[in-house]
C-alpha cells in the first residue's frame, strides 16, 4: 500500500510540473507586464517625489530671499537709528465728523 501511495504522488508531482511548464510562458508573460507595471508606476513615483523636492526647494529659496531682504531692511533701521536718524511710520488718519467740528 505505500509503494502505490508514492507511485500514485510521484504521478501527480510529475503531472503537476508538466501543468506548469506548459502554463508557464503564459505566467512569465503576466509576470513581465505586472514587473513593465511596476517600473512604470516606480518612474512616476520617482518623477512626483522630484518635483515635489523641486518645490520644496524653491520655496526654501523664496524664503531665505524673503529673510535675507527682511534682515538688509532692519539693518538699515538700526544704522539710521545709531546715527540720530528714526524711522517713523506714517499712516493714514482719518477724521470723523466729530473731530472735524
Amino acid at each position: 500500500m505505500n509503494a502505490s501511495l508514492v507511485s500514485a504522488l510521484a504521478i501527480l508531482f510529475v503531472g503537476s510540473m508538466a501543468l506548469l511548464a506548459v502554463s508557464s510562458p503564459e505566467k512569465e508573460e503576466e509576470e513581465e507586464e505586472e514587473e513593465e507595471e511596476e517600473e512604470e508606476e516606480e518612474e512616476e513615483e520617482e518623477e512626483e517625489e522630484e518635483e515635489e523636492e523641486e518645490e520644496e526647494e524653491e520655496e526654501e529659496e523664496e524664503e531665505e530671499t524673503e529673510e535675507l531682504v527682511f534682515r538688509s531692511t532692519t539693518r538699515r533701521g538700526e544704522k539710521g537709528r545709531r546715527n540720530g536718524f528714526v524711522e517713523r511710520d506714517v499712516g493714514v488718519r482719518r477724521e470723523t465728523e466729530g473731530e472735524r467740528a
